[in-house]
Formats: structure tokens, C-alpha cells, sequence
């Protein structure tokens, strides 16, 4: 990111706030995580004040012409080559998507100067393997990962024939965490749906209904019971984009989504996708 700056006149003094923000998956910016209020001119000359900006600080420093000292005399300055990817990240920053406010004032004017935001993501899911089993004439099922090997611009599709009216159909959602050597503990989300009362009540669950959400303006797919005989698709299921629950831990996971017809007793479809959760500034770094 590479940030250009034309200062107009002398400015003696500039008094900073930059607050930090995670964004809850329903898009809801609770109150700031982390706020700083800083007097510029006297953090220049005493970075070592505050040692969480002081980080930043320096990494900014070394790619920048920005001055350092007050006053600042009108100019041209800038902050080049900045990777998302580098700058340093506290450790106690939740993995979740944020909001990063930077607001410049001048104290003896009582002015504005620069509002700044960033809007970012920190964990976003990457696709490793999908295992996808029909059981029933009833589906057909295919699949393709586009850009398997990007973290950024990976994506998935699918199509899906259904062959008969259907007007039962349940589906468990079970979410693993994997650890190094490739054991699959305990499901951390297990929850059983009625897909069809889910479709007229989509706020019955919360968490499903984000994804929900995000796979529905990317679908076809039906939005009642009963549904089909149909050919049915989803398109541009971009991983890094689908919403992830901050609470997830950083590591490899699977997602278990098994189908089946209570009323017949009869199982339908088994998927499961392999992935490890990054973080995106990680995942960027290492390309």
C-alpha cells in the first residue's frame, strides 16, 4: 500500500487517536478493542512512550520520508511499500474481521485534518481437499476449486441435479479442528437442521445463517420446501470471503455436512472439505 501526502502549511502540533475494532460476523462494530491518543510531537521525540505504536511506528519510519520533528514544514511526504502483510499484529487481536480508525486533529485550531479506515480480515479458510459422496439416485453432485493453490483468490463451485420432489430433508453441521499430526478431535460446532423449517425461519440459527447469507446471493439454490425435480448451481464461493467465527482456533479443520431424509430414513449426501484456517496477512507474506 503506498500512501502519498502534500502538506500545505506549517503545522505545529497534531494530536492522533487511532482506534482498533473487530467486527462481529452480523457486521456490527461493537466499542473499540484498542484506542490510543497520541500528541505526535511529543511521541516523535519519545517513541519509546507508548510501545504498542512505537512498533508500528518504526516499521512505518523505515519506508516513509515522514518528518521527525515538529513542527512539519509544508512538503510532499510518503509511506511506501507498505505490505498489510508485515506490519506487526498484537497477539491479542482476536481473528476476526476488523476496522482500523486513524484520526488527525489540530489541537490549537480545534480542525480536522485526515479521517483514515481500513477494513480488513485477519482469518479467512483455504480449501485443501472435498470429499463429496451421493447416496441416492435422488442427488447428483460435482464440484470444481478454481485457484487451488491462492489464498486470496481461491474459490469453489458446484452443481447440483436434483432428480424428484423433495420435501424432507435434514442436514448435520459439524465443524473439527485437526491437530499437527492429523488427529480430528471432538466436533467444536455440532448442529442438527431442518432444512426446511430453516428456509422459512432463517434466523432460528444464527451462525448458519451467515454463511446462509453469504452462499445464497451466490446460488440458485432453493428458498422453500418442497423443491425439485431441478438443476441447481453455486458460483464463485470464494473461501477467503466466507465468514468465519472469531472463536475458530488457527489450524487445519474439516467441515462435515451429511444430508439425509428423516421420513425415509435414508442418507443422502456426504461432504466434507479439508482446510486450515490463516491468517491473511500469514498466508499473503508466504506467497
Amino acid at each position: 500500500m503506498n500512501c502519498d501526502m502534500e502538506v500545505f502549511r506549517e503545522v505545529k502540533e497534531i494530536r492522533a487517536t487511532a482506534a482498533y475494532y473487530t467486527v462481529a460476523m452480523n457486521k456490527v462494530v461493537p466499542a473499540a478493542l484498542v484506542k490510543r491518543s497520541l500528541n505526535l510531537c511529543f511521541f516523535i521525540r519519545h517513541p519509546k512512550t507508548d510501545r504498542l505504536a512505537n512498533v508500528v511506528y518504526n516499521y512505518i519510519k523505515e519506508r516513509s520520508n515522514l518528518p521527525l520533528r515538529c513542527p512539519v514544514v509544508p512538503g510532499t511526504y510518503y509511506i511506501h511499500n507498505m505490505r498489510l502483510s508485515d506490519v506487526p499484529i498484537p497477539s491479542l487481536f482476536p481473528e476476526s474481521e476488523f476496522m482500523l480508525e486513524e484520526i488527525y486533529r489540530s489541537e490549537l485550531r480545534r480542525e480536522l485534518l485526515i479521517e483514515f479506515r481500513l477494513y480488513g480480515k485477519l482469518l479467512v479458510a483455504v480449501a485443501k481437499k472435498i470429499e463429496c459422496k451421493t447416496l441416492t439416485r435422488t442427488f447428483n453432485v460435482s464440484y470444481k476449486i478454481h485457484n487451488q493453490k491462492s489464498i486470496t483468490n481461491q474459490s469453489v463451485e458446484f452443481d447440483i441435479d436434483v432428480t424428484r420432489k423433495i420435501k424432507d430433508l435434514r442436514l448435520m453441521f459439524l465443524y473439527y479442528a485437526v491437530t499437527q499430526n492429523g488427529t480430528v478431535q471432538n466436533a467444536l460446532i455440532k448442529r442438527p437442521i431442518d432444512i426446511c423449517f430453516f428456509l422459512r425461519n432463517p434466523k432460528s440459527d444464527r451462525l448458519v445463517k451467515t454463511v446462509y447469507d453469504y452462499v445464497k446471493d451466490r446460488s440458485n439454490l432453493p428458498e422453500r420446501c418442497p423443491f425439485g425435480p431441478a438443476s441447481y448451481h453455486l458460483r464463485n464461493i470464494r473461501t477467503s470471503d466466507v465468514p468465519i467465527p472469531s472463536f475458530l482456533p488457527l489450524a487445519e479443520f474439516m467441515l462435515e455436512l451429511l444430508y439425509y431424509s428423516e421420513v425415509r430414513g435414508e442418507k443422502m449426501i456426504e461432504f466434507r472439505l479439508h482446510g486450515k484456517l490463516v491468517r491473511l496477512i500469514d498466508g499473503i507474506f508466504s506467497k
